[in-house]
C-alpha cells in the first residue's frame, strides 16, 4: 500500500503556491478583476438613494449601493471560486491540462458543485437532528436528573462535535474522487478513508492551523492598510462614506479576494494530495 504522511499532504498547498505561482496569480487576478468591476460600477452609477430607513437594511439595496454590475459580479465570483476549486484539483490530477491557469468552466466544475450542495445538505440535516437531541436531552435532564443536567448538556455537545469531525473527515475526499472519477462519488471517499481516519485527522489539523496562520498574518495586514479606516464606519457613513472609508474598504475587499485564493489552495490541494496517495493502490 502506498506511504501516506499527512504531514507531507497537509503542506501541498504551499507547495502549490511555490509550484504554480501563474496560475494562482491567474486565479487571484480574476478575483480581483470581478471586485474592480464592481468599484467601477459603484463609481459610474453614483449614490444609490435609500428609499425608507427600513430599507437601507434590506440585501438588494446593500448590494445595489455598490452598483448595477454587483447584482451580476456577484454570482460570476461564486462560479469563479468553483472554476479555480476545480483548477486546484486540475493541476494536482491532470497537471498536462495547463492551459487557461488549469481552470476550465465544464462538467468537472459541475460535479465539484453538485458535491459541495450535497455537502452542505448532509451537514444542515444532521446538525438538525443533533440539535433536536440535544434539545430533548436538555429538557429531560432539567426534569428527571437536575443535578446531572450540565454533565449531560456538555457531553452531549462533544459527541455531537466529534461525530461531525468523523462524517468531515470521511466526507473529506469526496471531491477530489468526484473530480478524478468524473462522477458525483460521496460514498467513494468513505472507502477510501477507512483506515485512515487518524492519519488524515492530522492532516486537516495541520492544514487548519496553516490556514489560520495565513488568516493571522493577513489580518494584521488589513488592519495596517485599510482597517484603521474603516473605525467609524457605521450605517450612515456606508451611505455616505469618505474616500478614506472607500479606499480602506476596497483595499479590504482586495486583501478579502487574496484571502480566499490562498485558503482554497490551502485546504483542496492537500485533499487532492491525500486522494492521490490513497488511491494509487487501487488504480495499481
Amino acid at each position: 500500500m502506498t506511504a501516506f504522511s499527512p504531514a507531507s499532504a497537509a503542506f501541498e498547498g504551499l507547495r502549490v503556491l511555490r509550484r504554480q505561482p501563474r496560475a494562482v496569480a491567474a486565479w487571484v487576478g480574476g478575483n480581483v478583476l470581478i471586485v474592480v468591476l464592481i468599484a467601477l460600477s459603484k463609481i459610474g452609477s453614483g449614490p444609490v438613494p435609500v428609499r425608507s430607513p427600513a430599507a437601507a437594511t434590506d440585501l438588494p439595496q446593500i448590494v445595489g449601493r455598490f452598483g448595477p454590475l454587483a447584482f451580476v459580479a456577484a454570482p460570476m465570483l461564486l462560479i469563479l471560486w468553483i472554476a479555480i476549486v476545480g483548477a486546484i484539483f486540475r493541476q494536482e490530477l491532470r497537471p498536462k491540462e495547463s492551459r487557461w491557469a488549469f481552470m476550465r468552466l465544464g462538467g468537472d466544475e459541475v460535479r465539484l458543485a453538485l458535491v459541495a450542495l450535497i455537502g452542505a445538505a448532509t451537514v444542515l440535516v444532521i446538525t438538525g437532528l443533533e440539535f433536536g437531541i440535544i434539545t430533548s436531552l436538555k429538557v429531560i435532564s432539567d426534569s428527571v436528573f437536575p443535578a446531572a443536567a450540565a454533565g449531560i448538556r456538555v457531553s452531549g455537545a462533544a459527541a455531537a462535535f466529534f461525530l461531525n469531525f468523523w462524517i468531515v473527515v470521511r466526507l473529506s475526499l469526496a471531491p477530489a474522487h468526484t473530480f478524478a472519477e468524473r462522477r458525483v462519488s460521496m460514498f467513494g471517499s468513505w472507502s477510501l478513508t477507512r483506515r485512515h481516519f487518524w492519519d488524515l485527522a492530522w492532516m486537516i489539523f495541520l492544514m487548519m492551523v496553516t490556514v489560520f496562520l495565513v488568516f493571522f498574518v493577513l489580518a494584521l495586514l488589513a488592519n495596517f492598510l485599510g482597517g484603521q479606516s474603516l473605525k467609524d464606519l457605521d450605517s450612515h457613513h456606508l451611505i455616505h462614506p469618505s474616500w478614506a472609508a472607500i479606499v480602506g474598504l476596497f483595499v479590504l475587499i482586495l486583501l478579502f479576494t487574496v484571502v480566499q485564493v490562498l485558503v482554497s489552495v490551502l485546504v483542496y490541494a492537500p485533499l487532492a494530495f491525500a486522494y492521490r496517495a490513497l488511491a494509487a493502490p487501487a488504480e495499481s
